[in-house]
């Protein structure tokens, strides 16, 4: 079986490799066809019926909205390609730090400006737990909850942000035997059948009952990688043997 992904995918170049033996005809595209940009994911799966964050493609410091101007310190700029939350561009706060480095306060700034698009904070999000829903073929083949791992590392402490991106650069690990709580692979399959995925990992932001009862089930999409790491041997096997399955239906 042929495995067609990006140059510098760890995670297609594996999966090519335990699938070379595979007798099939069939390819996979592993990154290569997805072609939606970030803000065209979160269309179609609020078009779905999907809550996500609020977005924008507009430069929120562009609208002509007073209340949405003063707002906008609260908007993080993406790019349409990303991984492990490094395109995250915060909005950068005078600080006492960044006023004697005057340049790249407006580098910042700039960056922030050049953002393809634009999705708002969530206050909230610091209580929620995040997880990541393996699918293919319609089926959760593999689960995972990020947890911290040592001393949290805001994103973008010197701007006074509170809430983590959490990644793996920033302290964050994911811990696969556990089970997701109810909702969330479903809303995980929905997702990926809203953007006409053969598979994706889908990262939610999960409110657990016992944790937040005034928003007790809240489910949030945030992305789907068509692309995703496959760090733990769990996983990897999960989508070896996955694709092995798919591979061989008609």
């Amino acid at each position: 079986m042929e495995v067609r992904y990006l140059g510098n995918s760890a995670s297609g170049r594996l999966l090519a490799e335990r699938l070379r033996e595979v007798d099939s005809t069939k390819v996979i595209h592993w990154g290569t066809l997805a072609g939606l940009r970030g803000w065209q994911q979160l269309e179609r799966l609020q078009d779905a019926g999907l809550e996500v964050p609020t977005w924008t493609k507009d430069n929120p410091m562009s609208i002509d909205d007073s209340a949405f101007f003063a707002d906008y310190g609260n908007w993080v700029g993406r790019c349409n390609s990303h991984t492990q939350g490094k395109d995250i561009i915060v909005y950068p706060t005078i600080t006492t730090d960044i006023i004697s480095h005057t340049n790249l306060w407006y580098k910042r700034i700039e960056k922030w400006r050049n953002s393809d698009y634009w999705v708002r904070w969530l206050p909230e999000a610091i209580s929620a737990q995040e997880w990541r829903i393996h699918i293919l073929g319609g089926r959760s083949i593999a689960r995972a909850l990020k947890v911290q791992v040592g001393e949290i590392q805001p994103s973008g402490r010197q701007q006074g942000l509170a809430s983590p991106i959490r990644s793996r650069r920033l302290g964050w690990r994911m811990r696969h035997a556990v089970e997701a709580p109810k909702g969330v692979r479903t809303a995980a399959k929905k997702a990926v059948e809203a953007l006409g995925y053969p598979w994706g990992a889908v990262d939610l932001l999960v409110w657990p009952k016992a944790e937040e009862p005034s928003i007790a089930g809240r489910i949030v999409v945030l992305d789907v990688n068509s692309m995703p790491g496959l760090g733990s041997p769990m996983v990897i096997e999960a989508w070896v043997e996955g694709l092995k399955e798919w591979a061989s239906k008609d």
